[in-house]
C-alpha cells in the first residue's frame, strides 16, 4: 500500500473518523481543512509525529548519547505547549498544528526516555503505563472544559442537533451515544 492508496482510504472515511470534534466556533481550532475535508489535528499531525519520534529515537537516539532522563524531561518540556490546548487558549488551527507537532515530538521523546530507562522491562512498562494514566487525567480535564463549553452554549438544549454536532449526528448518530441537556440519550 503506497501513499496514494493510503490517501484514498482516508478520503473514503466518514467525516466523524476524520474529525470527531464539534464543528462550531469554540472547536474550530481543533481541525484543519484539506481538499474540502475536515481533519482532527491531533489525529493527523500529533500521533504520526509521535510514532516517528519514538521510532527515530529508538533507532538513532544512541547517536545523541543522552541519558534516559534527558529524553523524558526534555520531552515533557517540548510537549508543554499542549497546556494551551487543554486550557482552550489556542487562537487558530495553525497554532494548534504547531502545538500538536510539539506534543508529538515531546511525548515521543518522553516515551523513548521511559523505554531506555536502565531498569528491567517490566519496571519500564509499569512506569510508562503510569505516565499514560496521568496523561489521561489531563485529557479528562480537557473533556470537562469542552463539556462546559457546550453547557454554556445557547444551543445546548438542541444537542445533538445543535449547529456544532448536527453534521456528525446526521452521519454517525445511530452509532454513538451523545450527552443531551437532560442526560445521556441513545440516538436512533
Amino acid at each position: 500500500m503506497g501513499p496514494r492508496d493510503l490517501w484514498q482510504v482516508v478520503r473514503r472515511m466518514g467525516p466523524y473518523r476524520r474529525s470527531h470534534h464539534p464543528l462550531c466556533g469554540p472547536f474550530r481550532s481543533d481541525v484543519f481543512v484539506l481538499g474540502g475535508q475536515r481533519y482532527c489535528i491531533a489525529c493527523y499531525v500529533g500521533y504520526p509525529i509521535l510514532a516517528l519520534t519514538v521510532l527515530a529515537g529508538l533507532l538513532f537516539g544512541g547517536a545523541l548519547d543522552l541519558p534516559w532522563w534527558a529524553w523524558a524531561v526534555g520531552g515533557l518540556v517540548i510537549a508543554s505547549p499542549q497546556a494551551f490546548s487543554f486550557a482552550g487558549r489556542v487562537p487558530s488551527s495553525r497554532v494548534q498544528v504547531a502545538i500538536k507537532l510539539a506534543l508529538g515530538v515531546g511525548f515521543g521523546a518522553f516515551i523513548v526516555g521511559m523505554l531506555t530507562l536502565p531498569a528491567p522491562l517490566a519496571v519500564r512498562i509499569v512506569l510508562l503505563l503510569a505516565s499514560l494514566s496521568a496523561l489521561n487525567g489531563l485529557w479528562l480535564f480537557r473533556f470537562h472544559r469542552l463539556e462546559r463549553t457546550c453547557q454554556a452554549c445557547p444551543q445546548n438544549s438542541l444537542r445533538p442537533r445543535c449547529e456544532g454536532l448536527r453534521e456528525l449526528d446526521d452521519r454517525v448518530g445511530h452509532l454513538v451515544r451523545l450527552p443531551s441537556a437532560g442526560g445521556w440519550v441513545k440516538l436512533e
